[in-house]
This record gives structure tokens, sequence and C-alpha cells, in this order.
């Protein structure tokens, strides 16, 4: 996939993350169940890369709604597999509690309370 075309994903994806915690939005939307993260990533399915983006854009709005740079020394792999971990152990929640436990995780680690 075309770097840029990534690049303007993420965007869309953090921005739409923003307008909704700027509303007070409760439900997060467009979040997949972990057991489809896991089946998509046990199957190599081609919407997995979906639900990747959709992870990295909602961290990447946690970290600049928070003003934390929790990503930073963490690749993509890393996120990737702390992911496949937590829904394996909880395949009945949504992605979207994954990425704020693990943004928490993140924000604890770093000391960035």
């Amino acid at each position: 996939m075309n770097p840029k075309k990534i690049a303007i994903a993420l965007g869309l994806v953090g921005a739409a993350f923003l307008c909704a915690s700027i509303s007070m939005a409760i439900e997060i939307r467009a979040s997949p169940s972990c057991g489809t993260w896991v089946k998509e990533r046990s199957e190599k399915a081609w919407q997995v890369v979906v639900s990747q983006f959709w992870v990295l854009g909602y961290l990447s709005g946690m970290a600049l709604g928070e003003e934390r740079d929790t990503l930073k020394g963490y690749d993509n792999d890393s996120i990737f597999l702390w992911m496949d971990n937590y829904c394996r152990e909880n395949p009945l929640k949504q992605l979207s509690h994954g990425g704020l436990t693990l943004h928490y995780e993140l924000v604890r680690q770093k000391g960035l309370r």
C-alpha cells in the first residue's frame, strides 16, 4: 500500500476519533471485536489491515488528545503483538477497550501520569 495513502488513512481515523471525543460520544464507532481481530490475524485476512489502521489511529488520537507521546519508541509490530495477546484473553471485548487499556499501560510505563 502506498505510504501516502496509509498516512492519510491514519490521519482520518485519528481525526474521527478526536471529533468523537470532542462531542463526548460514549460509543466508539467502527471498533471491531477482539474475536474478529484474532480471527483476521490468524487467517492473515486482508481485512486485518483495516483493524490495524483503526488501532493505530485510535492510539494516535488518544496520544494527541491527551498530549502524551505514548507511542514513541514502540513499533507497529509491538503494538499488534500486545493487541493479539489482549484479544486472545478477551475475545468478547471491543478493540477500543484493548486500545484504551494499551494506551494507559503505555502512560504508566513511561511515567506520563
